[in-house]
């Protein structure tokens, strides 16, 4: 369901109560300015930024090689591998990965404390462009958190529990045109760039915030294509990004609904779809990622133009270096005990180092690893096997 006639009173009710807490800031552009001339500011008297800014940054990363295609296990452990449909790559704080489907993504960091020793200082740039927008999503996510919580207790319904605060970005670049997109429906003339989901690995009850910019590329018979940055009227928009209600799917409760994912699912209440224009961003707040799951459409269409969306999340902290870094301490510092039960722990911790961490890493090849180690200068490897050795 779409808001569009005759359904315009039915997707409003649907937004009002089992999409509650699905909010969007969109980007309102005064007159005939396009979207590259426009800011995203932070009210409370923080930083802001050009849309076209963003876009800069966005382009020169994939220029240079930060977007790659990944290689996931989609049905678990053991499972036939899948390419993504997207090219994709993570940013965030010090030590931040991610999680997904099997591969552990390490994130090139947004905030560069030594950047006269970088690599690329126009790299640096373009990261630091991504720190700043995670703190003006941030400063957003408070309001909305706020307007939030005041509904709910207005209600008699407990307030919101979750915290507006984000350590990595996942950005993903999306071209409506890639090959194998699969129809979102049957006879669907809409296909599936990313399938339906609710986001992983994540700290329970944490705001996702998702800034999306689009870009369109006129051929004109170079390798430089020109690039417009006007948004796509709301009717004639090319990406959409559709949900759905189903309990559990992440979050305290998700253990107790087994692996059959189905079952979760209440078809009863419409699945509804949003196109947005370029520069807006959304949030699922709260516990909306607990409950609902949802899905990235387009058009198939070049003209809906390439999609960037910079998806802001806050993780567990399982998934940060640090937590194997004090693991590595609190094991060496019991080396002088003896027992199976001591040697297992550190034959765990071993096989988890291993596993987990190294090989996760060298299996991305050697452009993302060049990239990590010049730009970001993750230098956790050294730590951990000072440790170890």
């Amino acid at each position: 369901m779409r808001n569009q006639p005759p359904y315009q009173h039915s997707f409003q009710a649907a937004l009002e109560t089992a999409y509650e807490g699905f909010v969007v800031d969109i980007d309102r552009n005064d007159g005939d300015k396009d979207s590259s001339g426009s800011y995203l500011v932070d009210h409370n008297g923080g930083p802001s930024l050009r849309n076209v800014t963003i876009q800069e940054a966005l382009e020169h990363m994939n220029k240079v090689e930060f977007f790659r295609v990944d290689v996931t296990q989609p049905f678990g452990l053991g499972t036939q591998c899948a390419k993504t449909y997207v090219t994709r790559c993570l940013v965030g704080a010090w030590g931040t990965t991610y999680k997904y489907l099997g591969l552990r993504m390490f994130a090139h960091l947004w905030h560069n404390h030594d950047p006269q020793h970088a690599h690329n200082r126009k790299d640096v740039a373009a990261l630091q462009t991504v720190g700043t927008l995670k703190e003006i999503l941030t400063a957003q996510t408070r309001r909305h958190l706020r307007r939030l919580d005041q509904l709910r207790r207005d209600r008699g319904a407990p307030g919101t529990t979750g915290r507006a605060a984000f350590d990595i970005c996942l950005i993903n670049r999306m071209d409506p045109t890639a090959p194998n997109l699969k129809a979102f429906l049957p006879n669907s003339k809409e296909k599936c760039s990313v399938s339906w989901h609710a986001d992983s690995s994540l700290e329970h009850h944490s705001t996702i915030a998702v800034y999306q910019t689009l870009i369109y590329h006129e051929d004109n018979g170079s390798d430089d294509s020109v690039q417009h940055n006007e948004p796509c009227s709301q009717d004639k928009a090319g990406w959409s990004v559709a949900m759905r209600v189903a309990h559990n799917s992440e979050g305290p409760q998700s253990k107790s609904r087994g692996s059959n994912i189905a079952s979760t699912i209440i078809t009863d209440t419409p699945s509804i779809a949003v196109s947005l224009p370029s520069g807006s961003t959304y949030y699922m707040l709260d516990d909306f990622n607990h409950h609902h799951q949802h899905a990235v459409l387009t058009n198939g269409h070049k003209s809906a133009g390439i999609r960037y969306s910079c998806t802001y999340r806050l993780l567990r902290d399982s998934h940060n270096v640090q937590y194997v870094l004090d693991r590595c301490r609190t094991t060496v510092a019991n080396f002088h005990k003896k027992g199976s039960k001591t040697w297992r722990s550190e034959q765990l911790l071993l096989t988890d180092v291993e596993s987990e961490w190294l090989r996760q890493f060298y299996i991305q090849g050697a452009k993302n690893r060049s990239l990590l180690w010049e730009v970001s200068k993750w230098s956790f490897f050294r730590d951990i096997l000072r440790f170890l050795v």
